[in-house]
């Protein structure tokens, strides 16, 4: 079902000149906000001003995505958290600030594949999310699996909360 577009979208698309700016989440233990253009708040949220290159496929099933880190701000977080399996959200904002909620088009929403760590650039790809599948019927008391958490335990991952159903 197509999304309507907020008003703001609207008359950007209708724009002479369309002023279009990215803005990334990487959801890191304390979230990655990042802005291909100025900072900007979007949501609630500030998103820092970033050099970011990136390709995304049409289908919106992957691509690749390449962050300038000049400072050195992103880099030791990158390393020590790990990248592969972190939820990434690519959004489109048209037009200028301020933004409401309605106001940006998710172009991605997956996770971190493969990356790179060169110079003062890091790279890394933009993958579907992997789903495993457990048919029901295998996975009881009776088929050996006697000894799994009650339904309803919770447990905390670096991707966020599971809760066992």
């Amino acid at each position: 079902m197509p999304r309507a577009n907020s008003a703001k979208n609207t008359a950007a698309s209708q724009a002479r000149v369309i002023t279009e700016q990215f803005i990334v989440d990487i959801a890191f233990t304390s979230p990655v906000r990042l802005s291909s253009r100025a900072t900007v708040t979007y949501d609630a949220n500030s998103y820092e001003g970033r050099d970011m290159r990136g390709t995304l496929k049409l289908d919106g099933s992957g691509g690749s995505l390449q962050i300038r880190d000049a400072d050195f701000a992103l880099t030791p977080q990158f390393i020590s958290e790990g990248l592969a399996g972190r939820e990434v959200i690519v959004r489109a904002l048209y037009g200028s600030s301020p933004y409401a909620g309605s106001d940006a088009d998710i172009l991605f929403h997956g996770e971190m594949g493969k990356w790179d760590l060169s110079d003062d650039t890091i790279t890394f790809a933009l993958v579907e999310p992997q789903f495993l599948y457990f048919p029901n019927i295998y996975i009881t008391a009776a088929n050996g699996f006697n000894h799994l958490p009650p339904k309803g335990t919770r447990f905390s991952t670096p991707n966020g909360i599971i809760e066992l159903q």
